[in-house]
């Protein structure tokens, strides 16, 4: 039954279990961090290799929020199938996904439309210093009820106004060049680190791998809510 896990962490509340690919390895083991920035494990344990290249472990209780790395033949690296993780992605995080649901979200519904796309970069959608945002840059940016100094409206109320029925975003996973710990610096994603984790930079709080994800889904749920799809774009060609 284990075997047929996904790649990653698969979280429950009674246990974890963590899975990687690397049929070409000899011995993998998992840490586990009790924070982002602990400098030492609290937990190490040898991962048992199966008959498919994949090497897979089971830890017991409760993991939500704790931090893990696999050490690959003697190099510490962060897991490739991370869904999230700490500050430019050293550590990837165990994390209940139902947590980070903003309201509404079991509820959220999308019907496909005629394509009216309009594509867009998360920093640059809402970075013009005359709307004074506070989060400017920031997947939270994306909202209504803004309007320029002159009265128009602005961000996701200007799509509106355009008539766009989807938003195409630039690469939102984990990308290199932009370090999360000053959010300085600009990049259109197309370096990614992690393929499976958000950037960072977009987010509130960079340090906390749980963060990233309800601001990216409530931006999702902001454009459904206002009858505009969103459109990742992904780039598996691409590798930092």
């Amino acid at each position: 039954m284990q075997d047929r896990m996904p790649l990653g962490a698969t979280y429950t509340a009674e246990n974890t279990t963590f899975k990687v690919y690397a049929p070409d390895r000899q011995k993998i083991y998992l840490k586990l961090y009790e924070t982002d920035a602990s400098p030492a494990p609290y937990y190490c344990i040898e991962m048992q290799k199966t008959a498919d290249g994949c090497f897979q472990t089971q830890v017991e209780g409760d993991l939500d929020g704790i931090y893990y790395t696999y050490m690959v033949d003697g190099t510490e690296t962060f897991d490739p199938y991370a869904k999230t993780g700490g500050i430019n992605i050293q550590k990837g995080m165990v994390v209940d996904l139902s947590k980070t649901n903003p309201n509404g979200w079991e509820k959220d519904k999308f019907k496909a439309k005629p394509p009216v796309v309009w594509e867009t970069h998360v920093r640059d959608f809402s970075s013009d210093d005359y709307l004074a945002l506070p989060d400017k840059g920031k997947f939270s940016a994306f909202r209504t009820g803004v309007k320029t100094p002159t009265g128009k409206p602005a961000l996701v109320d200007y799509l509106k106004f355009l008539g766009v029925t989807y938003v195409q975003l630039l690469p939102v996973m984990d990308y290199a060049t932009v370090d999360e710990t000053l959010c300085q610096g600009y990049n259109w994603g197309y370096d990614p680190v992690s393929y499976f984790a958000l950037e960072g930079s977009y987010s509130s709080n960079a340090y906390d791998g749980r963060v990233r994800i309800k601001e990216f889904k409530s931006l999702v749920k902001t454009l459904h809510d206002n009858g505009i799809g969103v459109i990742m774009d992904v780039v598996y060609n691409h590798t930092y």
